[in-house]
């Protein structure tokens, strides 16, 4: 879910309830009432069905990306980070539709293979295994919306900081200290 923040120092958060949105044909309804989003341009079912690979060009078009961006920055000081949002489809497979199936091999877990097999300095961030963990407490996406929940969203600014930190010294925000809710 997008969160909104309500006021510059506010640090409670709203949340988009996707069932309020217009009806264009790029949701799919899943178990227990969850949605998912498909037919939409990056055609997020075939990828997780692997219906949709990366070339080997499109793996070495990435590489070649993130080293040039990693460099650049480098140059100036600058650490840089790149981060993959796991989609909701990867964190809840068990409310997708009975008859969609993750597939082992996906672009998402493609890329980072490739890149861990590479001389790529750059590592992406993927914190998918953090968010299922997380997930056995409270949700982190909401049923009615492709995006992270704040809780979500959380999760991922914690293995942001946890980099971070290692490069540059940061103020980390305790989950504690924010006001989080759903609407």
């Amino acid at each position: 879910m997008l969160p909104i923040y309500h006021g510059a120092m506010s640090s409670e958060v709203a949340l988009f309830d996707g069932r309020r949105a217009a009806d264009d044909g790029k949701v799919m309804e899943g178990r227990d009432g969850w949605l998912f989003l498909d037919h939409d341009a990056a055609e997020f079912v075939k990828q997780l069905t692997g219906e949709i690979l990366l070339t080997q060009d499109e793996l070495e078009s990435w590489r070649t990306t993130l080293e040039r961006r990693s460099a650049r920055l480098a140059a100036l000081g600058i650490p840089y980070f790149f981060l993959i949002s796991p989609e909701a489809h990867s964190v809840y497979p068990e409310k997708l539709p009975a008859h969609v199936r993750p597939a082992p091999q996906r672009p998402v877990t493609q890329l980072l293979a490739y890149l861990e097999a590479s001389t790529c300095p750059l590592k992406p961030l993927y914190p998918l295994t953090q968010l299922l963990d997380a997930k056995r407490e409270h949700p982190v996406y909401s049923q009615t919306d492709t995006h992270w929940n704040a809780h979500g969203a959380f999760i991922g600014y914690q293995v942001l900081a946890d980099q971070l930190e290692r490069s540059v010294p940061i103020r980390r925000v305790a989950k504690d200290s924010l006001g989080l809710r759903e609407f």
